[in-house]
């Protein structure tokens, strides 16, 4: 079992594949600052990410009221007795 981090590579989170740290994209917060998955893992999150996105249903927007329908709904059918 090699170490997650010696300086000169890392175990990629996604794949557990020990790559070289140029491999992994530069994140200041991490000890290693380094990204714990690779970029080629990192690239498919992402891709997978923005196709589930796609296709991702979205309820339709409902159409607006119009005014006797407003009327109807807050003074029943009292409104239209007058007509």
């Amino acid at each position: 079992m090699t170490k997650k981090f010696n300086g000169v590579t890392l175990v990629c989170t996604g794949c557990g594949v020990e790559l070289p740290v140029i491999d992994f994209y530069v994140d200041k917060t991490k000890p290693s600052g380094r990204k714990p998955a690779c970029k080629q893992c990192m690239q498919a999150r992402i891709e997978a990410r923005d196709y589930i996105a796609a296709k991702a249903v979205t309820k339709p927007k409902p159409k607006p009221k119009r005014d006797y329908e407003l009327l109807d709904h807050f003074l029943g059918n009292a409104c239209h007795e007058h007509l």
